[in-house]
């Protein structure tokens, strides 16, 4: 009986190591709620050493209960499914803020970063080029027509159309640029470290690229857009410009009026706005 009694002492100190150890791991991956997670481990290393008083006053003292041991066994068994259920809990919440995260940062449809995130990277980035001297390339792009795709092929189809484009534009796009939409069919990119000229050599590669591209097909028939761009500059240090946010919406807003000059000189084109 006392070694069948030592045998359960055992199976709950290696349950209670093991909750404790899975405690120890929620903690260690969810710093975030770490004031009210830290007392879990702490709760179970104290029941831990409790368990271990009774296993050597067992051992020792050859005094055992196995009423005693099977009610800590239960404990145990009781806390490591606990210890379980939150560790699950912690994982679903985690992938649940991912995918918030993901949602509220691109654009359901189309993949792009949406509006509100590719404003903010594009202050982050004002705020580094502020410090570094480097100018960053603004470049807005709209589908010239896209209402007349949608009116005689249906909305599903330019829906089609706004994510070939939205995969293609990123698609020639380095790592450190932006791809956002910003509109229905009008879309906003950020290149960093990237003067007019470059930023030229870019949004044309772009325009004809996306004239030769197929976004859709209906009935066999392959439907075609065009667009057109506008690019404003923003050279850090030649003025004093105000805060991040405000040069944002000044250089988004120029990079807006070069492509309505695009649109007004018969579309299919890009402009860069001056002065």
């Amino acid at each position: 009986m006392k070694y069948f009694v030592i045998s359960l002492y055992i199976a709950a100190i290696c349950i209670q190591i093991y909750s404790i150890i899975s405690s120890f791991w929620i903690l260690k991956k969810f710093k975030a709620f770490a004031f009210g997670i830290m007392f879990m481990p702490l709760g179970l290393l104290v029941i831990l050493g409790d368990k271990l008083y009774y296993l050597l006053d067992c051992c020792i003292r050859n005094n055992f209960s196995l009423t005693n041991a099977s009610f800590y066994l239960s404990i145990s068994v009781c806390l490591w499914l606990g210890v379980v259920g939150l560790q699950r809990l912690f994982i679903t919440l985690d992938e649940q803020r991912e995918k918030l995260e993901k949602i509220s940062k691109h654009d359901h449809l189309t993949g792009a970063l949406s509006r509100l995130e590719i404003e903010s990277q594009i202050i982050q980035e004002i705020k580094k080029s502020d410090r570094t001297k480097h100018p960053i390339a603004f470049v807005m792009l709209d589908i010239d027509h896209f209402k007349r795709v949608n009116d005689t092929f249906g909305h599903p189809v330019g829906d089609q159309v706004l994510k070939k484009l939205s995969l293609y534009c990123m698609s020639q796009l380095r790592s450190i640029d932006a791809f956002g939409r910003i509109g229905g069919e009008e879309f906003l990119i950020m290149l960093p470290e990237t003067n007019q000229k470059d930023a030229l050599v870019v949004a044309e590669r772009i325009r004809q690229g996306v004239s030769d591209l197929v976004c859709a097909q209906v009935q066999d028939q392959n439907i075609t857009i065009q667009i057109s761009l506008g690019i404003a500059i923003y050279q850090p240090g030649g003025e004093r410009e105000g805060l991040a946010h405000e040069i944002m919406k000044k250089y988004s807003r120029r990079a807006d009026l070069a492509m309505y000059q695009a649109k007004q000189a018969g579309r299919n084109q890009t402009k860069c706005w001056h002065e």
